[in-house]
């Protein structure tokens, strides 16, 4: 036992820590966003916008930072990452200074400066945004093949926990002015950003093989129509699709399914993602390092899929908030199986000189999950002038139906995991 631990870099515990930093701050700032805005009076589809421009810009550039990563190392593109992150928090900080909320912008429509400030800090944040691909191109440079898995999950359960403890954080600092959470996840960053200078090695080997051009449209579209590598990215997008449906819904969906006014609607969605967040880390952090077997990572995929099938299937049957733990319970089980298990099968995979393009490539798509997902299921659930009735379980039955669909994909992506790298 002792003798196949050892085959753990002692990086990846360096590696960790820095994410699970970077998402602290990133934690704080996500929940209150939408309240931020509305203090900018932003309309709905305003807020709607301003969620997804991270994601949007992430999918566009994910792709180029993993290349870039490829060319020059991960340590660097890590340090970019992580400056762009304190710029991004900088301008959120100030977008609420008296400068900025009493000036509006007439050839933007009238936006407040304040609010296109905190566009604009998004979009940094969102281009300069490859710290997970990154770190996931890292963890497969310096981990065997047997051990990739447990690495990514490390990774995963470091994502988990920054979502517990981010929003706590968050919410008492707005008590006092929506700056100071920024201002505190400034100063992770800050602090971040040091740590990974001072400590955090490059994980590329000095022989490896020079990498060409920093960034070819062809080298994407050979990674999305490679067969294997193409269903699994496919597999990343609806799994994170579905997830996103239920992080856009949940508020919505326990005052309307429950019963519950939109207070407290509000104040039981950050209990329940944090159980979720909890589940997730507990299944990425501690149980997928125990488990051992051939062909690990197909079973997984599988048994995720199929557990988030079942999760999703459940929302859209019950009606009682206590029941609704054992569904949100499959659904975690489910995304805490899949998303490392999927990385690393991605990443054993992929060309090892284009690692960081191929996991850039995957969390792109993920990135666009985080678009579509959102909008799917606002229009699912109704409430659309002109549109579809209002039915709270419409989204999670879709959804259901979309991983019943993955899950007979992840079946045949069985026994084709030691195929040669494209």
């Amino acid at each position: 036992m002792s003798e196949h631990k050892s085959t753990m870099n002692p990086a990846i515990h360096l590696l960790v820590l820095t994410v699970f930093i970077d998402l602290i701050g990133f934690g704080i700032i996500i929940p209150l966003l939408p309240l931020y805005a509305d203090t900018f009076h932003a309309s709905p589809a305003i807020i709607g916008g301003l969620m997804a421009t991270f994601s949007f810009w992430q999918f566009i550039f994910a792709p180029i930072l993993g290349r870039w990563s490829d060319r020059i190392g991960r340590r660097p593109v890590l340090l970019v990452s992580l400056g762009g992150t304190i710029l991004g928090y900088v301008v959120l900080a100030i977008a609420d200074r008296p400068i900025f909320t009493e000036h509006h912008l007439p050839w933007l429509w009238g936006l407040p400066v304040g609010l296109v400030l905190l566009f604009l800090s998004r979009t940094i944040d969102g281009v300069s945004g490859g710290n997970i691909s990154t770190a996931q191109a890292y963890i497969a440079d310096i981990t065997t093949p047997e051990d990739r898995i447990k690495g990514m999950g490390m990774i995963g359960a470091a994502f988990g926990l920054g979502f517990i403890f981010g929003p706590v954080i968050g919410s008492v600092l707005a008590r006092y002015g929506f700056h100071w959470p920024a201002i505190a996840a400034g100063t992770l960053a800050i602090g971040n950003w040091i740590w990974a200078y001072k400590a955090l090695p490059e994980s590329r080997k000095p022989d490896s093989a020079p990498v060409g051009r920093t960034f070819s449209v062809s080298a994407i579209t050979r990674t999305l129509t490679n067969p294997l590598l193409g269903k699994l990215i496919v597999l990343v997008f609806v799994a994170t699709f579905a997830f996103a449906i239920l992080e856009t819904t949940l508020t919505m969906y326990l005052k309307d399914r429950m019963g519950v006014d939109a207070a407290v609607a509000a104040r039981r969605t950050g209990p329940y993602f944090a159980y979720i967040g909890f589940l997730m880390a507990f299944i990425q952090g501690w149980a997928i390092r125990r488990l051992k077997g051939k062909n690990l990572e197909t079973i997984l995929v599988a048994g995720g899929t199929l557990s988030l099938a079942a999760g999703m299937f459940g929302m859209a049957l019950i009606s009682n908030t206590f029941v609704l733990l054992f569904p949100l319970a499959l659904v975690a089980f489910g995304s805490g199986f899949v998303n490392p298990s999927l990385t690393s099968l991605i990443s054993r995979r992929a060309d090892p000189n284009e690692m960081g393009l191929t996991l850039g490539a995957s969390q792109g798509m993920s990135g666009l999950a985080r678009i579509a997902g959102p909008l799917a299921g606002g229009l699912l659930y109704g409430k659309v002038t002109g549109g579809l009735s209002l039915d709270p379980g419409r989204p999670y039955l879709a959804a259901a139906v979309i991983m019943g669909l993955a899950f007979l994909m992840a079946l045949t992506v069985h026994g084709e995991r030691n195929a040669t790298p494209a």
